[in-house]
């Protein structure tokens, strides 16, 4: 069986919706917190910021906003995975992961379909 290639732009549109949502409901309770001198809000405050420029970087023509959006989503994940391992908690670990994973998918393809 062949995949379907004319469902890439959708594929890759879903991954960034669901990444946002991810980001929305894992992270709203340091959001709320608002304490700029806490280490889990300023990370929590950038994965929000690169999450909804990387909705926006899919609007637009050129990939830049898309890429450095990947790399920041990418940046942040690694540094919660690095704290995870320290911690010895893998259901943190492999969520991390996830959203690093496709932070860098993002960063390494672009906008390209």
């Amino acid at each position: 069986m062949k995949p379907v290639k004319s469902l890439v732009p959708l594929a890759k549109w879903l991954l960034r919706i669901a990444l946002v949502f991810f980001i929305v409901a894992k992270y709203m309770n340091n959001i709320q917190e608002f304490n700029f001198n806490s280490i889990p809000f300023i990370l929590a405050a950038l994965l929000y910021i690169f999450g909804f420029l990387l909705i926006a970087g899919g609007f637009m023509g050129k990939a830049n906003l898309t890429v450095v959006s990947g790399l920041a989503i990418f940046i942040v994940s690694v540094f919660q995975i690095i704290g995870a391992l320290q911690a010895s908690y893998f259901e943190a670990f492999t969520l991390y992961l996830l959203q690093g994973a496709i932070g860098f998918y993002f960063m390494s393809r672009g906008n390209l379909g």
